[in-house]
């Protein structure tokens, strides 16, 4: 497991060139745009047309296959709930939780149906009852190995014995690949165009954020069995997202030809699935 930072520049006189990593809710919902309901809530067919596409869609996918309409679901950082809101539409029991209740969820049930949507945080709080499975999309890489064993634990005592837990990546591994990529390849993209900019009169400042982490997946698996669950499905999907955060690469035909055998280890959605087979 390795710290990820992203790099990037920004047209501004920000004096802090090294941002800490995303800890509140606020935090969160800014970075993902915003959990405001706006015109795309006046329909569930608008809703989706924005919101269920790319790693979404993946998702939805994925989650119609391995989900039962007679469990009890329960969803960790839901946030709009892009996925639980057409699945709920579809009969699923699924109630949602995040760290706060975004004030979209009023406009969703408007426009979706009713459903449950909670203030939890899986590393902290305890809930009243356990459920049957548990999905978690997006989620993975904010936590640390620390935060991943008490996620792993906080999953082990929500989830009844048998149960399921469903959870993605949302960042591709961690392997020599997507190593460079992140510190030399995007970073020094970034510097070189800073830089430019700068000199044109264009005023900016180079930016690193610490986003998350990258873990390899046997590295995870080894975590989740600490905690007793065991792996049942891994699939990979999405080769393209991470080549789209270069400029070079997704401008450039040529440079993107010829460096698309390496997409191959730059999965950027990774699904887990897990089967809680003993109690902690």
């Amino acid at each position: 497991m390795r710290k990820w930072y992203k790099h990037y520049f920004e047209l501004s006189d920000r004096k802090i060139k090294k941002i800490t990593k995303f800890k509140k809710f606020e935090d969160f919902e800014k970075g993902m745009g915003g959990y405001g309901s706006n015109q795309h809530y006046k329909s569930r067919k608008k809703f989706n047309k924005e919101y269920l596409k790319g790693r979404f869609l993946i998702y939805s996918n994925y989650l119609q296959k391995n989900l039962k309409k007679n469990k009890n679901i329960l969803s960790i950082a839901s946030g709009r709930c892009i996925n639980e809101l057409n699945l709920l539409n579809m009969g699923y029991k699924i109630t949602c939780t995040d760290l706060s209740i975004p004030q979209c969820y009023k406009k969703s049930k408007k426009i979706f149906k009713k459903f449950n949507y909670n203030k939890f945080d899986i590393l902290k709080d305890n809930l009243k009852k356990k459920y049957d499975t548990i999905i978690g999309l997006g989620l993975l890489y904010v936590f640390s190995e620390k935060q991943l064993n008490k996620f792993f634990k906080g999953l082990n005592r929500s989830v009844k014995l048998g149960g399921e837990i469903i959870i993605d990546s949302s960042s591709s591994p961690d392997n020599i690949i997507t190593y460079l990529y992140d510190n030399f390849l995007l970073k020094f993209e970034n510097i070189i165009l800073s830089l430019m900019l700068n000199l044109i009169g264009k005023k900016n400042n180079f930016i690193s954020r610490h986003h998350g982490y990258k873990f390899k997946n046997k590295e995870l698996i080894k975590i989740a069995k600490r905690h007793g669950f065991e792996i049942i499905d891994v699939k990979t999907k999405d080769f393209i997202t991470e080549f789209s955060r270069s400029r070079l690469i997704s401008k450039i035909y040529i440079l993107n030809l010829i460096l698309k055998p390496f997409s191959f280890f730059m999965s950027y959605v990774r699904i887990f699935k897990f089967k809680k087979i003993k109690n902690l």
